[in-house]
Formats: structure tokens, C-alpha cells, sequence
């Protein structure tokens, strides 16, 4: 099944972090400064089931997720570890 251009243009954030960047895992803060395009890009990812939210804090009211490769997501984006 081939990707929409939306598709294709909302994983590009993460193939830039998880694959070129070899990051292990994304921090978000969800500031308000943040882009709006690069949340919808972790949206994508959760309902695509490619990333996962692996640890939520909360600090001065602002909450921190953590979100990390899953196997699928490893699978799609060619990661073998």
C-alpha cells in the first residue's frame, strides 16, 4: 500500500530523528513554540502504531512524554536493533 503525500511528509520527521539522528528516543514538551506539523507528526506515528509512548512526567504544569521506536515502527523504517 503506497503512502499519500501527507503521509509521506508527516513520517519525514520521524525518519530524521529515529533513522538519520540513530536517536533512541523523541522528548516532547509540547510547549506552545512547537510545531504544530511536527505534533501531528507524532500523532501520525502513534495511530500508525510505529512509535509508543514509553514515559509521561509531568513538571511546573507542563507535561513530557517520552516516545520510542515500537517493532513495527523499527520494521518500517529498516532499524534492526
Amino acid at each position: 500500500m503506497a503512502l499519500t503525500n501527507l503521509e509521506t511528509a508527516l513520517e519525514v520527521p520521524l525518519r530524521r530523528f529515529f533513522v538519520f539522528e540513530r536517536r533512541k528516543k523523541l522528548v516532547f514538551d509540547g510547549k506552545p513554540g512547537r510545531s504544530e506539523f511536527f505534533s501531528d507528526s507524532i500523532t501520525y506515528g502513534l495511530e500508525k502504531g510505529l512509535i509508543y509512548s514509553a514515559k509521561t512526567t509531568e513538571k511546573r504544569h507542563r507535561q513530557t512524554i517520552e516516545y520510542k521506536l515500537s517493532e513495527k515502527g523499527k520494521k518500517h523504517f529498516g532499524i534492526n536493533n
